[in-house]
């Protein structure tokens, strides 16, 4: 039997045992395996959560998954963060080939950071309030503790988050690339 564990993006994909004794079949089922992870490449894996009561704060009504952008009805809150030592050597270790990703859960160190929130307000705007478009096919569930009264569960994900006629007749739109988020006025 064979198991194939493939890295990619620091992403763990376990490919289930291939049961084919024949060489031809094996061919074929690693053909199909890595097809797979060519159209994983494609999949960007930055996207917008909406805000079910997850987090305390209702002002936010969606927020970039990492939780380091809100989007609100007054506008958009960023967080930029700077790490300290650990932090940069952890950096260089990943651009070496060096890179262990299990230990970045469990640091030997405590990464700390500095960070600076900066808002992002639309000025002379009409009354807003941001919208999830382009709804995912998967749902987060968050569970807290053992009250289910305060779960959230099936909370739907978005490619993109728009604020519609901010001005007369402009959209603002965020969306994620390979290169980080953009926003884009239509």
């Amino acid at each position: 039997m064979i198991i194939f564990i493939l890295i990619f993006n620091s992403l763990f994909i376990l490919i289930s045992p291939l049961k084919s004794s024949s060489t031809n079949q094996i061919i074929n089922d690693l053909s199909n395996k890595f097809n797979l992870i060519k159209d994983l490449e494609n999949i960007n894996m930055t996207f917008f959560t909406k805000n079910n009561g997850q987090i305390e704060n209702e002002e936010i009504r969606y927020y970039l998954q990492d939780g380091r952008i809100w989007f609100t009805n007054e506008g958009v809150w960023f967080e930029l963060r700077e790490y300290n030592e650990p932090s940069s050597q952890l950096l260089a270790l990943r651009s070496q080939g060096n890179f262990d990703p299990v230990s970045q859960f469990h640091p030997s160190k405590p990464m700390k950071y500095r960070r600076v929130l900066l808002k992002q307000e639309f000025v002379g705007s009409n009354d807003i309030r941001p919208v999830g478009r382009e709804k995912l096919n998967w749902n987060c569930n968050f569970f807290y503790g053992n009250n289910s009264s305060i779960w959230c569960t099936n909370v739907p994900n978005y490619a993109e988050i728009w604020y519609e006629n901010l001005f007369d007749g402009i959209d603002l739109r965020y969306y994620a690339n390979k290169k980080g988020i953009k926003y884009k006025y239509n």
